[in-house]
Formats: structure tokens, C-alpha cells, sequence
């Protein structure tokens, strides 16, 4: 009997065969096979020099540079316990394939190959665009929103105005021009930001893309913001026309007023731009003048135009021939004033009245009556022009000043005898 059971292997396989199943068996009732699901597994990129040291760059497409899901297959108490931070995802660059893919190997930090059954991701490979690199480097351009009403931009600056780009030359080609945008809406001082720089096509569209590479990604922007006021712009015209002609006493500007721009100190004591006194000037002219001025050139310091205007103002004097005539004042419209104490004094050879050559704007000529006209003569003025202490009886030539408006010219000075008698005591 002994020696039939020693010698049955049959029976002996069966046997073994019956107590693995049995311990196959009790394995899974108590620790059974299980599976869950992970998400978002980066793909780890290895060997990615064997294409940057060509002087080629790569672009990971469609995504499949993250895993979305995998599904992982294993005991239960591995599966329970298992975290994303487990999962390793590798797609190394030793293995690309010549349709630019390359094979996902997904692996556990935790446990061996043995300890689990499967990985299955939701993609098993990572697709590539791979190109020449190619450089670019743009200026820096700074645009800015709309400013607060009744304040302007003044100076604007970047601490870094160039930027170099590199990345796949197709992606680069599309590349126009860099630039940074900073919200001053609401900015009544000055701007200073930290601005990521922004990258355009011909359209004015963004490009972004993780295979583009920039030595600076932020540059600080410095925006002045002034404060506008709006002041008249005055001058003065000098020079005499030419004989026989004068000025209407009409002279036009472009502008009336300028809007200038500064800080707010700056601005608080300026009410007005003034045309320096023989900027506009007539002399010799027998037409209408016509000039040009720039108000840039006579603003105060720390303070400029605003709203885009290039300080070029338009004058227009307007000159005409003047009109001659001559009048008579009447005797008794000759009036003297300032006669001494103790004297009289009357003009001589004015019964028939005083002739007067004038002058003027032919409008202001046709508006000289010689019944409101009046002489004045001054012996208080004449004896301080003349020095004199104590006026003496007998005849003396003293000015004769008349009752004209400012726009009518005596052609010459006239005077008048005046009798000076001493009366008796």
C-alpha cells in the first residue's frame, strides 16, 4: 500500500494542482482582484536632447502629453491605497518613431510589475511636431486702455523694449510683433506695472504656445499720466504798417484756446499761453498778414500740449489804407486849462477854428462830427514838459490835444498861441 502512494505522481499532481486552486481560491475571497481609475498623468519626456542638440524643437499634440485616465488593475488593497502620485507615465525620445510617436510605458513608483496586472491608459502614445527652432527678437510695443476724462498719457517706457522668441520656425514665421497692455481706466497718477508680454500675429491675434521659449515673459511698464486744462492763447501785435495804411484792430488765431497738459502743481499756475511782444509783427506791411507760431516754444517748463495738437497756430492781422480828412474845431470848443493864479490866458487866431488833418479806418472817419469835437489845451502839462517854475505873460505855443477816438491819427501835432496876461491887483 505504501509503495502505490509513493509511487502514484498522478495522484501527487493532482493533489497540488487542488491545493493551489484552494489557495488561489482563498486569496481572492479575502483579497480579491480589483481595479480603479486615476486621472490627469503627466507623460514624463526622457532623452529629449537627442532632438533640442539638432537644433529641432518639439511640440507635444492633440493633448497626449497627459494621460486623462488609467485604469489600473490589481489586489484590492494595492488598489485602495493607489494615488496619482503612484502612477509614472514615460515617453522616451530613444524611441520615436518615424511617424513622430512615441509609446507610452506606464509604471508604479510603489509597486513591481509583479504586484499589479495591468495599466491601461486612455491613449498609449504621445504625438509629436517636430521642426527646425528657429530665433526672433521684436521691440516691445506698449498699448494702453482709454484714460480717465480730463487727463492724458505723457511719457511711456519699458524697463526691457526687446524681446528674443524661439520655438518651431512655422510657429515663429506667424509671429508679428510682442507687446504689453496695461489698464490705466482709472489712473489719475502715474502707472507702474509688472506686464506679461504678449505675442501677435499679422491679425492682431495672440499666439500662445508651451513650445514658444522667451528669456523674459515680464517686462515693468512706467506710463506718465497728466492732467489737461484748457487756456486761452493771447499776443500781442507789434510794428507800425507801411505809410498810408493801419491795422483794423481785427487779428484771428487758429485756435482761441490750447489744452495743455501736465501734473497738477504744474498746472495750477498757468491761466494762459502768451506770444512773446514782437513775435507777430506788422512793420512795413500794406496788405493783410498772415504768420505762423509755435505754441510749443513759449509753454512754461514741466507743461505740454495735449490731445495730439502740434503747436501750430495760424495769425491772420488784417490791414487796410487808411482814409484822410480835415476837419475844423470850432472857437468856442477850444478849451484851456491850468492858467496860473493872478493870470488870464486866451488863444489867438483861432476865430476862424482850428484846421486838423486826420486819419483812419474809412468806418471811422465817416463817424467824426466836428460839432462834438473839442480842443484841450494844458498849461499845467506844458510847464512841467517845459521845465518851467512860474509861467510868464506874453504868448506862448502850447499843444493842443483833441476829443479823438483811438482809432482816428492826427496826422501831426498842432499847438496854439495863448496870450498869458498878468491881471492887475
Amino acid at each position: 500500500m505504501k509503495k502505490k502512494l509513493t509511487n502514484n505522481w498522478a495522484l501527487k499532481l493532482i493533489s497540488l494542482v487542488l491545493a493551489f486552486g484552494l489557495w488561489f481560491m482563498v486569496i481572492n475571497i479575502i483579497n480579491p482582484v480589483d481595479d480603479t481609475t486615476l486621472y490627469n498623468i503627466k507623460v514624463n519626456l526622457l532623452n529629449t536632447n537627442l532632438i533640442t542638440d539638432e537644433n529641432m524643437v518639439y511640440e507635444v499634440l492633440d493633448g497626449t502629453g497627459v494621460l486623462k485616465t488609467v485604469k489600473v488593475t490589481a489586489p484590492r488593497d494595492i488598489v485602495e491605497d493607489l494615488t496619482e502620485a503612484d502612477i509614472v507615465a514615460e515617453a522616451d525620445f530613444a524611441n520615436l518613431t518615424i511617424n513622430n510617436t512615441i509609446e507610452i510605458d506606464i509604471y508604479s513608483k510603489r509597486y513591481s510589475a509583479d504586484e499589479i496586472q495591468s495599466f491601461d491608459g486612455n491613449i498609449d502614445m504621445v504625438k509629436l511636431n517636430i521642426e527646425e527652432k528657429r530665433t526672433k527678437h521684436l521691440n516691445v510695443e506698449i498699448t494702453t486702455s482709454e484714460v480717465e476724462e480730463g487727463y492724458m498719457i505723457g511719457a511711456m517706457s519699458l524697463d526691457q523694449n526687446r524681446v528674443e522668441v524661439s520655438g518651431p520656425a512655422s510657429l515663429i514665421s506667424r509671429i508679428e510683433k510682442a507687446g504689453v497692455y496695461v489698464n490705466i481706466a482709472d489712473a489719475v497718477s502715474d502707472s507702474y506695472t509688472k506686464e506679461d508680454i504678449i505675442l501677435y500675429d499679422a491679425d492682431g491675434n495672440v499666439i500662445e504656445s508651451d513650445s514658444l521659449e522667451m528669456k523674459t515673459r515680464q517686462v515693468r511698464a512706467d506710463i506718465k499720466i497728466l492732467a489737461k486744462k484748457e487756456v486761452p492763447l493771447e499776443l500781442e501785435v507789434t510794428g507800425t504798417p507801411a505809410d498810408g495804411y493801419m491795422q483794423t484792430g481785427i487779428v484771428e488765431k487758429s485756435q482761441e484756446t490750447v489744452v495743455i497738459a501736465g501734473t497738477q502743481s504744474a498746472l495750477a499756475g498757468v491761466n494762459k499761453i502768451t506770444i512773446p511782444e514782437g513775435t507777430v509783427d506788422i512793420t512795413g506791411q500794406s496788405a493783410d498778414y498772415a504768420t505762423s507760431v509755435n505754441v510749443n516754444d513759449y509753454l512754461p517748463d514741466d507743461i505740454v500740449l495735449a490731445d495730439d495738437f502740434n503747436g501750430r497756430v495760424i495769425i491772420n492781422v488784417y490791414i487796410a489804407r487808411q482814409v484822410r480828412k480835415n476837419v475844423t474845431v470850432e472857437e468856442n470848443h477850444i478849451r484851456i486849462q491850468g492858467v496860473p493864479a493872478g493870470y488870464e490866458a486866451a488863444a489867438e487866431g483861432t476865430e476862424n477854428g482850428v484846421s486838423v488833418s486826420i486819419a483812419g479806418l474809412a468806418e471811422s472817419i465817416t463817424q467824426v462830427k466836428e460839432d462834438v469835437i473839442y480842443g484841450q489845451v494844458n498849461l499845467t502839462e506844458y510847464m512841467a514838459e517845459n521845465e518851467l517854475t512860474e509861467l510868464t505873460a506874453g504868448r506862448h505855443s502850447v499843444p493842443i490835444v483833441f476829443n479823438f477816438s483811438e482809432d482816428i491819427i492826427v496826422s501831426s501835432p498842432l499847438t496854439v498861441n495863448i496870450n498869458i496876461t498878468k491881471l492887475e491887483d
